[in-house]
């Protein structure tokens, strides 16, 4: 507020006044048809002149869209199915078997089989007197 009330002294001042009266004093200065003329050629010989039919823009780039368009719908549509494990036909049975043996060799290796890795992993447990402590 104190700012504004700063500018309004400013401009209400004597030298402000007389500024003033001295710019509405100036004669309106219009400009003649030949200067407008001759301004209108400049502004037309400097600006860009308008490009030619353009190949690139109307054919190739509508082509390159259309290309990927057609690239991602043939990925969407035919996208590799991976086998389905969880069902109950005979083909899934059939990997989920077949996955199971790959599995097992890569566990084992060659020198066991099933039956002796399902003996090794689960041993019979011994008997530890100290886990055995009947206090109560």
């Amino acid at each position: 507020m104190k700012d504004q009330n700063q500018v309004d002294e400013k401009l209400n001042s004597e030298g402000m006044r007389a500024i003033s009266e001295m710019v509405k004093g100036l004669p309106d200065d219009v400009p003649s048809m030949s200067w407008r003329s001759q301004l209108n050629e400049r502004i037309l010989a400097e600006a860009k002149p308008k490009k030619a039919f353009d190949l690139h823009r109307w054919l190739l780039r509508p082509a390159i869209g259309l290309g990927l368009a057609a690239a991602l719908a043939l990925v969407v549509v035919f996208r590799p199915i991976a086998p389905d494990t969880t069902g109950s036909s005979v083909e899934s049975l059939m990997i989920a078997t077949h996955q199971d043996d790959v599995n097992y060799a890569s566990v084992t290796g060659a020198g066991l089989s099933v039956d002796e890795m399902t003996e090794f992993s689960n041993p019979t447990p011994v008997a530890d007197p100290l886990l055995d402590l009947d206090v109560f």
